[in-house]
């Protein structure tokens, strides 16, 4: 079984054995930005967390970041959350080519339970 030293008072899916509680982290690729039908003028690019192993929904913090100079990548908001994936779609009118050109990335943060 793994230890943790991670209390997690409450996910969506509600809580789960202190033991099992784990932190999982990751960045996105750039290059991984699409247009979003869902919401017109807006991008999103699509995280999976199959990685993790979490059992139900994690809690998601995400926050975005450019590579270039001169641009500044809009926050994010994330939809579609399950346990091992969500969708970040820019809080700004973006296209999926805009977000590509100054290299936006979302780096994230999902906590929650394993097995």
């Amino acid at each position: 079984a793994m230890q943790s030293e991670l209390k997690i008072l409450n996910t969506p899916d509600g809580t789960g054995p202190a033991p099992c509680a784990l932190t999982c982290s990751g960045v996105t690729d750039y290059n991984d930005w699409t247009d979003s039908g869902e919401f017109p003028g807006r991008a999103l690019t699509s995280v999976s967390m199959s990685g993790c192993g979490f059992v139900s929904t994690p809690t998601v913090t995400t926050s975005s970041e450019g590579d270039t100079d001169f641009s500044w990548c809009p926050a994010v908001t994330n939809r579609h959350i399950d346990k091992s994936s969500f969708w970040a779609y820019t809080t700004e009118d973006m296209s999926a080519s805009q977000a590509k050109s100054i290299r936006c990335r979302v780096h994230w943060v999902a906590t929650g339970f394993v097995s």
